[in-house]
């Protein structure tokens, strides 16, 4: 099957989605059950040995990277960690001479790797990293999809801190990029991170993570500090869905919201913002607390409609504001609701 199959290959040109492709054509279903087979075999085996396959099996490989097969660069994209399991130095070698790969055939492997989950290994982080920069530099060219996934591989290696925010770094790069919808797609992969994290019972680990998060936030907020189009504003005001991480809180939660000049606005996207800050009310009972919240909902406005969807959470605001000697920031929040048309508030004024 796989001596027919390999001379019925289709042009690389009539091919506009790769990962399709090979999960229909004759042999890119031959090359995954080849994949199949030498996995189960190795698990079988039980051997510690550096090579887990056939030589009967790369050299099927070797000969459809021979033949520019495109379904083998999909699929060692896509399959990377299970190939490199298989035979780490054959792979190795491969992918590595892969970063001068004629621009077709390496599109082909990077839909690959855009499908494939990352690899918690910081070796073979190494050796995707300069493939993650070329992808980076050609701006992509792939789907939006695609384009989304590969930034979701880099942030999560930030999240593993294989990656770091310095200025040769591929995170680093792609937050100062002029594309705003690369960093719309990393604050959005970060924010379905959030309840994870939150979940995780390791505290030192939690603490990791929010650490890592503020410090990614902090960067784009100074970044943002005078936002000058929509897109930069919509992206300053959505990384407030990333608010409740911490604890407790912190001073630094208030140093970085005084990045944000035009102030924080919260709209139908980041409102569960204002819930996030109302559980401080209940959780830190530090004598401080009663201040930043004061201080935060100083800065804070809200767009019109929204306050009616969150009315319990600030009327317990109120509450709490009034309670704990922050009149004057009780009494700006209950004009701003009363402005909106709302008067839910009123009970708690005459009260």
């Amino acid at each position: 099957l796989f001596e027919l199959s390999i001379q019925q290959i289709d042009s690389v040109d009539k091919i506009f989605d790769f990962h399709s492709y090979l999960l229909n054509s004759t042999i890119g279903v031959v090359i995954l059950s080849l994949i199949d087979y030498s996995l189960l075999s190795a698990q079988m085996a039980s051997t510690n040995q550096a090579i887990r396959w056939e030589d009967d099996i790369r050299q099927k490989f070797d000969l459809c990277i021979e033949k520019r097969v495109i379904d083998i660069y999909v699929t060692l994209g896509m399959y990377f960690k299970n190939i490199y399991y298989l035979d780490q130095e054959w792979t190795t070698q491969t992918i590595r001479s892969y970063y001068n790969l004629e621009k077709k055939y390496w599109l082909a492997f990077l839909e690959g790797i855009s499908f494939s989950m990352p690899d918690y290994n910081k070796t073979t982080y190494s050796l995707l990293s300069p493939h993650y920069q070329k992808a980076i530099s050609l701006e992509f060219k792939l789907k939006d999809r695609y384009q989304r996934h590969i930034i979701e591989h880099i942030t999560t290696h930030y999240l593993w801190e294989f990656e770091e925010l310095e200025s040769d770094g591929l995170l680093f790069t792609i937050l100062c990029s002029e594309h705003h919808d690369y960093i719309n797609f990393t604050i959005m992969y970060l924010i379905r991170q959030k309840e994870l994290m939150r979940n995780y019972h390791d505290y030192e680990l939690r603490i990791k993570f929010e650490k890592l998060i503020f410090d990614l936030w902090s960067f784009l907020a100074k970044q943002y500090r005078y936002p000058d189009n929509l897109a930069v504003k919509e992206n300053l005001q959505l990384l407030l869905s990333l608010f409740g991480l911490s604890e407790r809180l912190e001073k630094k939660y208030i140093e970085l919201f005084g990045y944000y000049t035009e102030g924080l606005i919260i709209n139908h996207i980041n409102l569960e913002f204002v819930g996030e800050l109302k559980k401080y009310i209940l959780t830190d009972i530090s004598p401080s607390v009663a201040i930043y919240i004061a201080n935060i909902l100083n800065m804070t406005t809200f767009v019109d409609g929204v306050i009616l969807m969150i009315s319990e959470d600030i009327k317990e605001l109120i509450v709490y504001l009034f309670n704990n000697n922050q009149r004057p920031s009780a009494e700006k929040l209950c004009d701003e609701v009363q402005r909106q048309g709302y008067d839910f508030v009123k009970p708690i004024i005459q009260s």
